[in-house]
């Protein structure tokens, strides 16, 4: 089925289109989360359908990778900024003003950028892993690091499914040598 044409679009029964991927063969997967389907995928397999997943999504910003290492940024009131974790293996916990015992990663600084780059040089230097919810792309883009929360999933599916169940009518474009052969005739 469709062997000789491209997925170009999905689109729901008001119009709004979720980004669709075509690797030419395989069967169709579909990308969804807790708000619904966010992209219509054709792979050959699962492992090929999730990488491709993965590779299509948005990028943390560069002000964001510290969480996707399991860290977060308290702004003191009465004054600069830290740089702390809930994970055991930073050691040990202290108490920062105004807030609940934390593991401290470093020192106080006076600006978030400031503490930012300190972020990204403690993590370069200790050659941390990603938490879970979190993973490198293969074809990194910006940070090429993505936030695959909890409630994403892929599945195998077809066109019923995704029009009974997402309300996605998909749309498919000839092949340029398939049409070719139609205009000949």
């Amino acid at each position: 089925m469709h062997e000789n044409e491209t997925l170009t679009d999905a689109t729901t029964e008001y119009g709004t289109s979720v980004k669709v991927y075509d690797d030419r063969e395989g069967t169709l997967w579909v990308a969804h989360h807790e708000f619904g389907a966010f992209m219509v995928i054709r792979a050959k397999n699962f492992n090929c359908a999730w990488e491709i997943m993965i590779d299509e999504m948005s990028p943390l910003d560069v002000d964001d990778v510290h969480d996707a290492f399991g860290f977060y940024v308290i702004n003191n009131p009465s004054g600069g900024f830290y740089l702390c974790s809930d994970l055991e293996e930073f050691g040990h916990k202290e108490f920062i003003p105004e807030f609940e015992a934390t593991h401290r990663i470093c020192d106080r600084c006076d600006s978030k950028g400031q503490l930012l780059a300190r972020a990204r040089h403690f993590i370069t230097e200790k050659q941390l892993n990603l938490i879970d919810g979190y993973e490198f792309q293969a074809n990194a883009t910006g940070t090429g690091i993505v936030c695959v929360g909890p409630y994403v999933q892929l599945r195998e599916t077809d066109e019923d499914y995704l029009a009974h169940d997402y309300g996605l009518i998909l749309e498919w474009t000839p092949d340029e040598a398939e049409q070719n052969q139609v205009s000949q005739s």
